[in-house]
């Protein structure tokens, strides 16, 4: 369970300066352990269990590594931290608060150090193909050219579709390692913050923390287009295309899509979600479930620890939802303990009389987290439609259920700290998936060029 420590120091050097309220790293440090202790499931069952001994040894040494952790880097210190339980759905993430002394400081020294459109073209055209990072990108916002300056690939801005004076800042320096991509983001209003994320599907999809989404284009003349909204496309008599980066989308947008195209999902014989790359949202997938499903999705129950914090979160749910009230009670009763989660229902369906879909695949790669693989799992417990392709995914799924609280002690820092208040069911972990990720039906090898025409391939000889 040992990941390596790599913090990083901004090379352009953005002094941040001593803030308002300063952010004390080894007092947010013990913060972080409290909540830790308090909240997480994972660590109670390991308690309970007698495997918490390595836990305790680590929380010994980043107590003294931490003395040393200035505030700019305490967020990027917790993260490592919590590396240890291997579960992304247990983090730390930032906000930092500038005065406007410090924001002007930021923003000249941003565009101090511009770099022409030309430049940027010729360094991406001289080092291309050296790193899958190098290359033109888009956020929906700008066009972006990531270069390698000083073993940093930084992210500058190329052209923004709404204000041409942004062009050739520096919007981001990123680090990468085989385990993520670690990253200063300056962001658009010059509020440096430490992000984190991967490079996902074929190498053409950057994930970061804070729904920050980035795609590969071809070249610098590609155009500007936000890079979670999904698409439909027909892609023959018998084929559609359902491509979903994201499920932490615009819902009414989603649902506009899915009502637009239901016709030709509906009559569509072989139904292909490519949902490389993507790291979760909300379960939106249910707006189109149905088109597919043809049995009873069974019901569940996980586990809570009993904290204040989860009971917060389960009473928001049980003011609109009475499957919660139950489980709002077992955490008054039993503080410090772990209790039944809520006891989800059955949905039944049955098999549209309108829809002509006889096969659905699933195409999935490590970047597949959180909702995206209870989209699997909900798929496949719906229909004996589905089919998984690709490799595993990233394994985000064995504790669910989000929620986030701020840390008073971290100052204009402003760090949050996130945890899942509970276990997709009663067996976690043992019978789980965050160690394996959830492994496709049909695997695809890495070196398949046209990983959806082999899914056609595949259909069409059945």
């Amino acid at each position: 369970m040992k990941t390596k420590s790599i913090l990083f120091v901004v090379c352009f050097a953005l002094s941040i300066q001593a803030q308002a309220q300063k952010c004390d790293c080894p007092t947010v440090f013990e913060a972080v352990i409290k909540k830790v202790a308090n909240n997480y499931l994972q660590l109670k069952q390991m308690q309970i269990a007698g495997k918490a001994n390595d836990y305790e040894q680590r929380v010994k040494a980043y107590r003294q590594k931490v003395k040393s952790i200035a505030s700019d880097q305490c967020t990027a210190f917790l993260n490592d931290f919590l590396d240890y339980f291997q579960d992304r759905h247990l983090f730390v993430f930032e906000y930092p608060k500038y005065t406007e002394q410090q924001l002007e400081v930021h923003k000249k020294r941003i565009q101090s150090q511009k770099k022409t459109t030309e430049q940027l073209s010729q360094m991406v055209q001289q080092q291309q193909g050296k790193h899958p990072l190098i290359g033109y990108w888009t956020d929906g916002k700008s066009l972006l050219a990531i270069i390698t300056e000083q073993e940093k690939y930084n992210a500058y801005i190329l052209k923004n579709k709404d204000d041409a004076s942004k062009t050739g800042e520096l919007l981001a320096q990123l680090h990468a390692n085989q385990h993520r991509i670690k990253a200063t983001y300056n962001t658009y209003k010059y509020t440096p913050r430490y992000i984190w994320g991967g490079i996902y599907k074929e190498n053409t999809s950057l994930r970061f923390s804070g729904g920050i989404a980035w795609t590969k284009v071809k070249n610098a003349q590609s155009a500007i287009f936000a890079p979670k909204l999904p698409t439909i496309q027909k892609l023959d008599d018998h084929n559609t295309l359902f491509t979903i980066p994201s499920f932490s989308v615009d819902y009414k947008k989603f649902v506009q899509l899915v009502k637009a195209n239901r016709k030709l999902l509906l009559n569509s014989k072989n139904l292909i979600f490519d949902i490389r790359g993507n790291t979760g949202g909300n379960a939106v997938y249910f707006t189109f479930l149905d088109m597919y499903a043809n049995q009873t999705l069974k019901g569940g129950q996980g586990l809570v620890l009993a904290s204040k914090a989860t009971k917060r979160y389960f009473e928001q749910f049980a003011k609109r939802n009475k499957i919660y009230k139950p489980v709002v009670k077992r955490i008054t009763a039993n503080m410090g303990a772990i209790v039944d989660g809520p006891q989800y229902p059955n949905r039944k369906y049955k098999a549209a009389r309108k829809s002509k879909i006889k096969n659905v695949a699933i195409l999935t790669d490590h970047g597949c987290m959180s909702a995206a693989e209870s989209f699997i799992l909900h798929s496949k417990g719906a229909s004996t439609k589905v089919t998984t392709f690709g490799s595993p995914t990233a394994g985000v799924i064995d504790y669910t259920s989000v929620t986030v609280l701020k840390l008073p002690t971290s100052g204009d820092q402003r760090i949050y700290f996130g945890f899942p208040t509970s276990s997709l069911h009663k067996q976690i972990p043992q019978n789980g998936y965050n160690k394996t990720g959830i492994k496709p039906d049909v695997p695809i090898e890495n070196s398949e060029k046209d990983k959806i025409k082999f899914i056609r391939a595949y259909f069409n000889r059945k």
